[in-house]
């Protein structure tokens, strides 16, 4: 998006505000609006795995009280990954666009109303691409065990016999409208979302043809919101609204094969299951801040949401082998929660603030028609009880930012993947503990230093049920008879919570220059992980790593043009992004290695 005018990052949960409830936390990004003055941006970049991105924005008045806007991006390479298999290196190739275009009418001063419309496709298959994960030495895979299998266990390399896939078509429609009262501000936000989904997926990780399936999804999201902000300088400020939320999420028969002929086309042999869930979802809430002395500020505030999942259900083969599938209806189920927050803040002056928070938040309960079966099918709602507290400053050169919390979780929902199954159980019990600092200071007006660090502890205090995947029993019961790995559950209480890293860091700096009439500036920024485990028994992990990235770039006199070179992991750090669980074998997709290139910027 060439157009942002701000992004804010709201940690923790949102209990009052911000559309549905959630429990961890909510990224607002603010896009400009059409606007009368016309402008246009254009960027191009080409850089390292035939990597090409283009973009474009441009606006424009009608007339007065009539302004469009329309942007567009697309996004295309050959992806890293080399097919040790068959020799090719274009199976990560992806192919990936959008286009939005907006209206915006102001009939008075006090009226106004935005249209925007959006299409975007992606053709996109490297969440999917990985080799073998290898655990003490052993490739984990089925395929480790039948003569002639070729087996990829390099980061860059995939050893596929038929390439997999993901494609997805997304059309959004959405319409802003905002009136100005006496006493207030009303807003409603009014969108529709509709998206078509297809996956290819290798369930071997190896070169076997042994397990392969294609799953196609639809779904339907509309949401209303209202919202009633009140305006002016009063001690008491205040926001309330209504929520109101529709989903249709189907999945359509998943088709799947079991053979050993290579590449295309897929043939299935039947239909494995379908799935689907109608969720609906409602809310009402308030938000009050009131100056209860000089710079000191009390804020309460609640959310009131009702729940329900309708029509769920399921089908599977039956124990027979029979292709026909059955149809499984599962009960309904609704839920109604009240979820609190509580803000006390102070300004010792213009400067600074302190600040200490209470809230809670609540994760709606799942129908996990997902796994196919009625075990674990009903997930418990999440719930958290937040504490946070803080310090921020930002004056001259120094924006200093400090946070202690605390986060207390009860039935948090927990999500893994068994075969092709998709797994989602409830820890009892889990508390995060941790603090963080951001501080940003221009040295000079040619240097400009940024630093940030987070510790956490995140532990499951209890968990009992929790699923993982060993390694194979033993050759024979690995073997191409059956194929399996040992599914299994155990006790992950006391164990580091999933893809929750003890530290996390970043540092940077950013250097500007004249140059030949212009501005050059050069960035740096090295950002740091601890180790991450990617399923709750902490069996599958990655090790500490860090990523640095740099940007050079030059603006003209003018500021219409902007050259830039880049580089991105240019420490080519190889770290696994995922790990794709499943009950013939357990497979390793990276991140991408050390890529660099080169753009242009146009604007007028």
């Amino acid at each position: 998006m060439l157009n942002v005018e701000g992004v804010q990052v709201l940690k923790g949960p949102q209990g009052t505000l911000f559309g549905r409830n959630t429990t961890g936390g909510a990224v607002l990004i603010t896009t400009a609006k059409p606007s009368q003055d016309p402008s246009a941006t254009l960027q191009v970049s080409y850089g390292r795995f035939n990597t090409q991105q283009y973009e474009g924005y441009a606006t424009t008045g009608i007339n007065d009280n009539i302004a469009v806007d329309i942007e567009g991006v697309l996004n295309k390479g050959d992806g890293f990954v080399h097919n040790i298999y068959n020799g090719d290196d274009h199976e990560g190739a992806y192919d990936n666009y959008a286009l939005r275009a907006g209206v915006k009418f102001d009939p008075t001063d006090n009226l106004s109303f935005l249209l925007r419309f959006q299409h975007s496709r992606s053709d996109d298959p490297t969440n999917l691409l990985g080799g073998t994960y290898v655990a003490n030495g052993r490739p984990l895979t089925i395929g480790a065990f039948i003569p002639g299998t070729v087996i990829a266990t390099a980061p860059d390399d995939i050893s596929n016999s038929r390439p997999v896939a993901f494609s997805n078509v997304s059309n959004v429609l959405q319409l802003t409208s905002a009136l100005t009262l006496p006493f207030a501000s009303l807003t409603s936000y009014t969108q529709g979302r509709w998206e078509k989904a297809d996956t290819f997926l290798n369930q071997d990780y190896s070169s076997l043809s042994f397990f392969a399936l294609q799953i196609p999804i639809y779904n339907r999201t509309l949401t209303q919101e209202f919202l009633l902000a009140s305006t002016g300088d009063s001690k008491l400020q205040w926001t309330t609204g209504i929520f109101l939320y529709d989903n249709s999420d189907q999945w359509e028969p998943i088709s799947f094969a079991i053979d050993t002929k290579p590449g295309p086309p897929f043939n299935p042999l039947g239909a494995f299951t379908t799935s689907g869930t109608d969720t609906r979802s409602g809310a009402v809430f308030a938000d009050l801040t009131y100056e209860a002395l000089h710079n000191f500020f009390v804020t309460v505030g609640a959310r009131y949401s009702r729940d329900e999942v309708d029509d769920p259900f399921f089908t599977e083969l039956p124990p027979n082998g029979a292709v026909t599938a059955t149809r499984t209806d599962v009960p309904p189920v609704k839920t109604n929660t009240v979820t609190p927050r509580a803000v006390l803040r102070y300004k010792p002056d213009d400067d600074s603030s302190l600040y200490a928070s209470f809230s809670r938040g609540y994760k709606a309960p799942i129908v996990n028609v997902g796994g196919g079966t009625l075990t674990n099918i009903n997930v418990a709602a999440e719930k958290i009880k937040a504490y946070e507290v803080g310090y921020k400053y930002a004056s001259g050169p120094l924006a200093v930012d400090l946070a202690g919390y605390h986060y207390d979780y009860t039935n948090l929902q927990v999500s893994s993947y068994i075969g092709t199954a998709s797994l989602i159980n409830n820890a009892a019990s889990a508390t995060i503990n941790g603090g963080e600092f951001d501080v940003r200071y221009r040295v000079a007006r040619f240097l400009e230093l940024n630093a940030g660090a987070n510790e956490m502890n995140a532990k499951y205090n209890n968990y009992p049920d929790a699923g993982y995947y060993a390694q194979c029993i033993n050759p024979a019961v690995c073997g191409a008879s059956t194929g399996q790995f040992a599914v299994d559950s155990v006790n992950a209480s006391g164990n580091q919570m999933q893809r929750a890293p003890k530290f996390t860091g970043n540092i940077g700096a950013r250097f500007t220059q004249d140059v030949a009439n212009g501005e050059f500036a050069f960035a740096v920024n090295d950002y740091h992980t601890s180790t991450v485990y990617f399923i709750a028994s902490d069996e599958f992990k990655q090790g500490p790593y860090s990523l640095v990235n740099l940007r050079a770039e030059w603006t003209d006199p003018s500021k219409h043009y902007t050259f830039a070179l880049y580089g991105d992991n240019v420490n080519n750090a190889r770290y696994v992004n995922q790990v794709a669980l499943g009950n013939f074998a357990i497979g390793a997709i990276y991140g991408y290695p050390l890529t660099y290139g080169a753009s242009v910027r146009i604007h007028f």
